[in-house]
């Protein structure tokens, strides 16, 4: 069962990701193919090493599905640091994927250390989604940007404008085919602030500019 474990956590470093942005680089893990990845026999392995379920097909098989309908990212971070024995405390809390970003006075039944790199890790699992009905997002200072590249493209009394390389799962503003990747100008009118201001397909043809006020 360990090796079922550890080849789990392999395959799901297998997906990280590089944002590559003016920041530096950072990691982020696509939610979509985090959620393709972990299937129901994965979730049991890993339960079935828990001592309360040990020799427990039954409820380690109903946990492992209600964890994949509510709590899948929430057992992937765990899971990314080897502390995937404590999603049960998540679960009998009912603290799921929906309640992602957790603060620590959240999660103060679990110990300080995992509490703390769970609250710091999540942010990597959860990097910006750039979809239609948010062209003008407000950015969390430790929210991940999908951006695999950037580069300056001009500034002026309205912002700097920025041609980048967009993760292809990680926006809903233009369908894509596997391995196809997204080009789009965003405009920031200060850190905090971005605005999609044009955009296209990977091959360079206009997909329908969504213009930023």
């Amino acid at each position: 069962m360990d090796e079922a474990v550890n080849g789990l956590r392999q395959r799901l470093s297998s997906i990280r990701r590089t944002s590559r942005t003016g920041s530096g680089p950072k990691h982020f893990y696509p939610p979509a193919e985090v959620r393709d990845l972990v299937t129901h026999a994965d979730v049991c392995a890993c339960l079935s090493l828990i001592p309360a379920l040990r020799h427990n097909e039954r409820d380690t098989s109903r946990y492992a599905s209600l964890i994949l309908e509510t709590s899948v990212i929430v057992f992937a971070i765990l899971l990314s640091d080897g502390n995937q024995s404590h999603i049960l405390e998540y679960v009998v809390r009912r603290d799921t994927d929906e309640r992602i970003h957790y603060g620590e006075d959240t999660l103060y039944y679990l110990p300080a250390l995992v509490r703390s790199r769970f609250v710091e890790r999540q942010w990597e699992f959860d990097p910006v989604h750039f979809g239609r009905d948010y062209i003008h997002m407000k950015i969390n200072p430790s929210a991940i940007l999908p951006i695999l590249s950037e580069t300056g493209a001009g500034a002026g009394s309205f912002g700097t404008v920025w041609k980048v390389q967009l993760y292809p799962s990680c926006q809903s503003l233009v369908p894509t085919d596997a391995g196809q990747v997204i080009s789009a100008a965003i405009q920031s009118r200060n850190i905090l602030t971005l605005t999609i201001c044009e955009l296209t397909g990977c091959c360079g043809c206009p997909q329908g500019a969504a213009q930023g006020g």
